[in-house]
């Protein structure tokens, strides 16, 4: 069988790759970025995508009998991504039709469409029903968190638990989820590839309910301000009198919590980069952006933009001036 794995650089996909490769299926790998792909595995045909320039998609689907889609483009950043997503789920559905393939298996979000879905989720369930308006079969997995070290939602929370000693939980902890483990989907992402005649939706989620909180709290967070007594937005609705403002004091004051208006032009000390880009003194952790109305989590490739409230936790306060200075673009 001639399979497509599209994302084949990230984290599911990758894992993807070697096990349809045990399994001896003619592997063609397409991603934004493909450098190292050829390295993992030789034995594939490597190929650059991208998906929002839909001349490059035919080439890619030539030949192609099931096309796996595990692209999202959030990491250009959060402003958009949903209008790019779906262009580019738009872009392939179209060209998938014309190569005849015959079969698209594509891995979303969980969560109950009659329910108020976070800007993310609900973009991840519009991709999916974009992909299948246009002709060829479609088995859209819809998970939760995937648990498997590596994945990214499973490192955000274990990167909060881990760098944060003590935690001011934005709203959404309270959400309830059910976790998978990554040997688990890759079971069903395999098995999909046999039966094209199982299209639809298909709700994976583990069978463990638990909130985000709960999950955690099995980490060695010493203090969690929990949403029942402050979110970051309640929180911030009256300290904000500057462009840097301390926020919070913590652990009876040997750490600070700081709240600071992100200015400037891309492409200078915080506007337009990366978290991981942002040379924060020793000790200082970006736990989350506040965007208007959203809390962002501050996961290492969000793109901070200019307006954002940027919430930094610092374990050392004698680092405070340094995060002021940061933050004078």
């Amino acid at each position: 069988m001639r399979i497509l794995v599209v994302g084949a650089s990230g984290y599911v996909g990758g894992r993807l790759a070697a096990r349809l490769l045990e399994r001896g299926h003619s592997l063609r790998l397409a991603s934004r970025d493909p450098r190292g792909l050829g390295e993992r595995f030789p034995e594939a045909d490597v190929r650059p995508l991208d998906l929002l320039d839909s001349s490059s998609i035919p080439g890619v689907l030539e030949g192609i009998d099931v096309a796996y889609y595990l692209a999202h483009s959030m990491a250009a950043g959060e402003s958009g991504f949903a209008e790019r997503d779906l262009a580019a789920a738009r872009a392939f559905g179209r060209a998938a039709v014309a190569a005849k393939v015959g079969h698209i298996v594509y891995l979303g979000g969980l969560g109950e469409p009659s329910e108020q879905l976070s800007r993310h989720l609900a973009s991840r369930q519009q991709v999916g029903a974009e992909l299948a308006a246009h002709g060829v079969p479609v088995t859209e997995f819809r998970a939760a968190v995937i648990i498997g070290a590596g994945s990214a939602s499973f490192e955000l929370l274990r990167s909060l638990v881990e760098h944060l000693p003590i935690m001011i939980t934005p709203r959404w902890v309270r959400t309830l989820c059910q976790p998978i483990a990554i040997a688990d989907v890759l079971e069903y992402l395999l098995e999909a590839a046999d039966h094209p005649e199982r299209s639809g939706v298909v709700e994976i989620g583990g069978p463990d309910v638990l909130s985000y909180a709960e999950m955690m709290q099995s980490g060695p967070i010493d203090v969690a301000i929990s949403p029942q007594s402050v979110t970051i937005g309640s929180l911030l609705a009256h300290v904000r009198r500057g462009d840097v403002v301390r926020v919070h004091s913590l652990r009876r004051g040997a750490a600070e919590a700081i709240e600071a208006i992100a200015h400037g032009q891309r492409g200078g000390k915080v506007v337009g980069r990366r978290v991981e880009e942002i040379k924060l003194p020793k000790g200082a952790t970006i736990g989350a952006i506040v965007r208007g109305q959203d809390v962002i989590m501050g996961h290492h490739d969000t793109v901070v933009e200019a307006d954002d409230h940027v919430i930094v936790f610092l374990t050392d306060r004698r680092h405070v001036e340094a995060v002021e200075r940061l933050f004078q673009d």
